[in-house]
């Protein structure tokens, strides 16, 4: 993704305003996972290699107890 560096510089008010659907509604968590998540983007330029090096699908499944999202190994 070009121009992460860029998203990662503005506002969390700006990105509110332009990387949300709803902004009025959005928790007041938005900016920091959305800035988590572009980070892991900048990150994983090549995800085939780093998040995928065995070429196979990830598999989650959502915990009952904390609502977290868990990897399932097979």
């Amino acid at each position: 993704m070009r121009g992460v560096d860029l998203w990662l510089a503005q506002s969390d008010e700006f990105l509110l305003q332009h990387l949300s659907t709803s902004p009025e509604v959005e928790p007041p968590t938005f900016a920091m996972q959305l800035r988590s998540t572009l980070r892991y983007i900048q990150d994983n330029q090549f995800p085939a290699v780093t998040v995928f090096p065995d070429n196979r699908p990830h598999y989650y499944r959502r915990d009952e107890a904390s609502g977290c999202w868990q990897l399932v190994r097979y």
